[in-house]
């Protein structure tokens, strides 16, 4: 009987239909994460604002604050900050956003007027597409004609407001709720979990949890340092261009450089679009400059010093999962995909590219057994050098590299060999 008769053969009914219920089952699963995506986002933000308000929470508990009013301390001092920043740019935010909003259709008849007087067939092709008056969201309630056309639109509106109001509340108060209680039963929550776990693993999935907290705090507090920055930055590069709204296009640069990879191109389109419809080449070319300057500050020295070290998440592995995330969650999982591709980076850490025990298969203790354990050793350091080497890795360094590691692998079964010959012999 072949390979392939004895294959079918051990392919029972009820092996059948067990592997049929797994399919269905991940199929399911598949199905319930994308339709409740929207609830596993919640629990993750609240995770991570969690593990970023910890270490405040445990320097309270030094000075016998109870964890409970360390994080309703912690979220009151978040809350104060906000109104606090609120109130004193908020007039200066009101009437930039307003007089932005009035001139937006402006802006859209002069950007579509200068694309349709461009050389290019293609780009007078696409703007002979665009609508000639701009989307009745962009002008406002006074685009239409009549009182009770302005009436309807405007308790449209409102409805709208309010539905997106209420979604809004819901998950703040749902986020807020998640973190407070994972704050205080993290660790009874985490033991919980390690008792489904057998004894001689709790100490690597420990482990993950213990490096995954880690990381996601300190994820979570660059960012935010970033996004000031970055805010502050072009906040004061576009006031001294001189640009109308420098502060909403500063804030609003802020807020898109939590988009990995595109935030801070996202963060530059909104001025260069303002200066070039209204003709000011001069702003414009400064604001390129700016954004040019920033983005190099941001990727130079605030990245590498504020991300880089902390969180450790490669710039392909981020590309990767920015890509992968955004296609499945839209603009949240281009959002969450560094904090995400951290995780998935830490359990394969600990799985699949974790050093091998060098100690493993070794039983002897002669001469014999040091060299194996000494080959085992040297092996596993070239292994490491190799995957954590910063250096341009050439062809002829990669050949040397591997044909040391055989060697070496080689030399180990040799040794193995040695000793089960030499266990036979006595």
């Amino acid at each position: 009987m072949d390979g392939l008769s004895v294959f079918l053969a051990s392919w029972t009914p009820r092996r059948v239909m067990a592997g049929t219920l797994v399919v269905l089952s991940v199929l399911f699963l598949a199905y319930v994460m994308v339709e409740i995506y929207s609830v596993l986002v919640i629990m993750f933000v609240a995770f991570v604002l969690s593990t970023a308000l910890r270490p405040l929470v445990s320097l309270m508990q030094r000075f016998k604050i109870p964890p409970a009013l360390g994080v309703i301390f912690a979220y009151l001092v978040l809350l104060g900050s906000i109104v606090g920043i609120v109130v004193l740019i908020a007039p200066l935010l009101t009437d930039q956003i307003t007089a932005l909003s009035a001139k937006i259709p402006e802006y859209y008849n002069d950007m579509r007027r200068l694309l349709l007087n461009s050389p290019s067939a293609v780009v007078r092709n696409i703007s002979l597409r665009l609508p000639v008056n701009p989307p009745l969201s962009l002008i406002g309630i006074g685009a239409t004609d009549t009182a009770a056309q302005d009436a309807a639109v405007a308790v449209g509106q409102l409805f709208t407001t309010l539905v997106i109001f209420g979604k809004g509340l819901f998950v703040i108060i749902s986020t807020l709720l998640l973190g407070f209680y994972w704050t205080l039963d993290g660790e009874r929550i985490s033991r919980t979990m390690l008792k489904v776990v057998k004894p001689e693993r709790r100490d690597g999935v420990r482990s993950v949890l213990a490096e995954v907290q880690s990381k996601m705090g300190a994820y979570i507090r660059g960012q935010i340092i970033l996004d000031i920055a970055v805010g502050a930055m072009a906040t004061i590069a576009y006031f001294i261009i001189g640009l109308e709204y420098a502060l909403v296009l500063g804030i609003l640069a802020g807020i898109l450089e939590t988009v990995p990879i595109l935030g801070p191109i996202l963060g530059a389109v909104p001025p260069l679009l303002i200066t070039l419809s209204s003709g000011d080449t001069s702003a414009f070319v400064w604001v390129i400059v700016a954004s040019v300057v920033i983005q190099q500050m941001e990727g130079t020295f605030l990245v590498p010093r504020v991300m880089d070290r902390t969180v450790g998440v490669n710039a392909v592995v981020t590309l990767l999962a920015f890509t992968a995330f955004t296609s499945v969650l839209g603009l949240v999982g281009g959002i969450l995909a560094v904090p995400l591709a951290a995780i998935v980076q830490i359990i394969f850490n600990y799985t699949i590219f974790a050093p091998a025990k060098i100690s493993q298969g070794i039983k002897r203790r002669d001469k014999l057994g040091v060299l194996r354990y000494e080959a085992q050793s040297l092996s596993e350091t070239m292994r490491l050098r190799t995957r954590d080497s910063v250096a341009e890795l050439t062809s002829e360094n990669e050949e040397i590299e591997d044909s040391l590691e055989t060697i070496v692998e080689d030399l180990d079964g040799l040794l193995e060999q040695a000793g089960q010959q030499q266990e036979v012999l006595v």
